[in-house]
């Protein structure tokens, strides 16, 4: 009888046990969450302050306006901007071909929008780890996922203790394989950047919440668009294609090239920042001016542009990408896409 009556009151212990663990757990939850929303408070109020633009309200543009403003891009400056930088490089490359010149301007000015665009997302990436560091954020959020770990391993605990109680054997069939060293510190590396991606992921979508709003409604001047101007244009003139760019403000015509490239870069960065603030936000496609794989001309999805041969079929590179939402293109867009089996060369006498 003693034992009995003793397994009965260990039974309602860990039951008592349990429902004081889950109560206090969430009412520091509660809190944590309450103080984490006071912190976000004053950084937005901060932000206001810096930012001097209380009382402007801009009026983000809707996804049809935003697909509009992308192509008016391509039909525009994209087209002046092709222009004074095809004369520029004729200035400095006269024996290379008209064909080759329009293939390093088209590879330039695609990549300045794929760069572009990546440039707004890590723009608002250090925005939001800069608001997340003043706000303690990354602490707090992992603080809550260790308690809520340790809640659900107590859980684990007491259902076992509860089966051994009523005399069931319990068995693993699935019991993890014994990992040397090695393995062991991979393992824990791999669950350690798990546990960061998540946390930033928890920070993103808590700051985004928070600010969302606030980033549409002032769209227009928080985007600090002469750094971004100055970061693209000097990874273009890093690369390969971009080197024939290398000494464009050496004289009148380099100085005009530099300026039309100056603007075209800016209104690439503004619309891909309208872009990325959309809910859920736009992206573009392709992300590669050159298409690697086998694809096939169609009439549906591409529209064939001056220097295609007319016979080919084979897609070689693209001139301008297409705004998606989810993988699906927008209003109809089409892709425009030089077909030719190879790339042209800088002068003629090369394609033999």
């Amino acid at each position: 009888v003693i034992s009995s009556n003793y397994d009965a009151l260990y039974a309602q212990h860990l039951d008592l046990q349990q429902k004081f663990t889950e109560n206090s757990d969430h009412t520091h939850c509660q809190e944590t969450i309450d103080a984490l929303q006071r912190d976000l408070a004053l950084a937005q109020s901060r932000i206001l302050e810096m930012t001097n633009v209380v009382g402007v309200k801009q009026q983000l543009p809707t996804v049809q306006e935003t697909v509009k403003l992308f192509h008016d891009i391509h039909d525009q400056q994209h087209h002046n901007t092709s222009t004074v930088l095809k004369k520029y490089i004729k200035s400095k490359q006269p024996k290379w071909q008209k064909y080759y010149v329009n293939q390093v301007v088209h590879e330039i000015l695609f990549n300045v929008i794929v760069r572009s665009y990546d440039a707004v997302i890590a723009f608002r990436q250090n925005m939001y780890n800069g608001i997340a560091a003043e706000a303690n954020m990354h602490h707090t959020v992992k603080q809550s996922l260790q308690r809520e770990q340790q809640q659900l391993e107590y859980r684990g605990k007491r259902e076992q203790q509860q089966l051994e109680y009523r005399g069931m054997d319990i068995e693993n069939d699935d019991a993890a394989p014994d990992l040397d060293d090695d393995d062991e510190c991979k393992q824990d590396e791999e669950s350690s950047n798990n546990l960061d991606e998540y946390i930033q992921q928890e920070i993103n979508k808590v700051i985004s919440n928070r600010f969302g709003s606030y980033f549409k409604s002032n769209y227009s001047t928080i985007l600090k668009k002469n750094e971004l101007k100055e970061t693209i244009r000097n990874y273009i003139f890093c690369q390969s294609y971009g080197e024939v760019l290398a000494d464009i403000n050496s004289d009148e015509a380099g100085e005009v090239a530099l300026d039309g490239l100056d603007e075209f870069i800016g209104q690439c960065c503004d619309v891909c920042w309208i872009m990325i603030l959309q809910d859920p936000p736009l992206e573009i496609q392709p992300m590669q001016w050159e298409e690697m794989g086998a694809v096939r001309f169609s009439e549906k999805i591409h529209k064939r542009v001056l220097g295609s041969d007319r016979k080919c079929k084979k897609v070689l590179y693209y001139i301008w990408p297409v705004v998606v939402r989810g993988g699906l293109v927008l209003e109809d867009q089409k892709l425009d896409v030089v077909l030719k089996e190879k790339k042209y060369e800088p002068w003629k006498e090369a394609m033999m």
